[in-house]
């Protein structure tokens, strides 16, 4: 059998396992699949290199392959904008670390998307969000000065800007949002703790009160795209809302 077939082969036997298997297990190793399936190690790393390619495990480099901890990252009108609410509902825990902070003028660009006037003060917030403690993403949110005085040193236990937001009296709604998968930049990668720069989602989105209609939020975050598969989903008005699953895929 050609050794491409082969590990093909291999592959897809291997992801039939996975599907079924818990997430974070450990996989066999390259020479415990080649005494297994009768194959070579070239053979077996290109079927765990495959595997790995479809997101579906995890290789750390002295400890082995893993099964990924992918899950659901739904957009849709039926989910709040809020990236803790969206990985809570998908049955997993969801924190956001404030990395950095500080206020900046609105150039052009930034004051057109909050529509607040070019020059006005804006706040800069940088942050690193986790799902079940391990890094899954990082974002930068530009949000208007005036309207959140003091809002860095305000947000909840978990991060959640959403619900700090939320506490103040806002009633954040998303205004628009746009993901690709695209290759992640070289500062971005590192703190998405990737190697290299593997693609990852690039969520851009803005939010604004349903009350008020002011423009409350301004984001770009990178998402590892195998932690976070997103998902979007959308239903014609009046139409009936889709189950929502209670755990994630992988």
């Amino acid at each position: 059998m050609p050794e491409r077939a082969a590990y093909l082969e291999l592959a897809e036997s291997l992801a039939e396992r996975v599907e079924h298997a818990r997430v974070a297990e450990r996989l066999p190793s390259e020479h415990e699949l080649a005494a297994t399936y009768g194959v070579s190690r070239i053979t077996a790393r290109a079927a765990l290199q495959e595997l790995e390619r479809r997101h579906l495990v995890q290789r750390v480099r002295g400890s082995g392959t893993f099964v990924s901890p992918r899950i659901d990252y739904v957009l849709s009108p039926a989910m709040p904008p809020s990236w803790t609410e969206t990985v809570r509902a998908a049955g997993h825990d969801a924190r956001s670390e404030l990395t950095a902070v500080h206020e900046a003028v609105a150039d052009g660009i930034t004051a057109d998307l909050l529509e607040v006037p070019m020059g006005a003060a804006v706040l800069v917030l940088e942050r690193r969000s986790t799902v079940d403690g391990r890094t899954a993403g990082v974002g930068r949110s530009h949000l208007p000065a005036d309207l959140l005085p003091g809002l860095a040193d305000r947000l909840d236990a978990a991060g959640s800007l959403f619900r700090t937001l939320t506490a103040l009296g806002f009633d954040p709604v998303r205004a628009s949002v746009r993901a690709e998968l695209a290759v992640s930049p070289a500062d971005v990668a590192p703190a998405l703790g990737l190697e290299g720069r593997p693609p990852a989602w690039r969520i851009e989105s803005r939010n604004r009160c349903a009350r008020t209609g002011r423009v409350l939020e301004r984001s770009v975050g990178w998402m590892r795209a195998d932690v976070l598969r997103v998902v979007f989903e959308l239903e014609e008005r009046g139409g009936e809302r889709p189950a929502r699953r209670a755990g994630g895929t992988r």
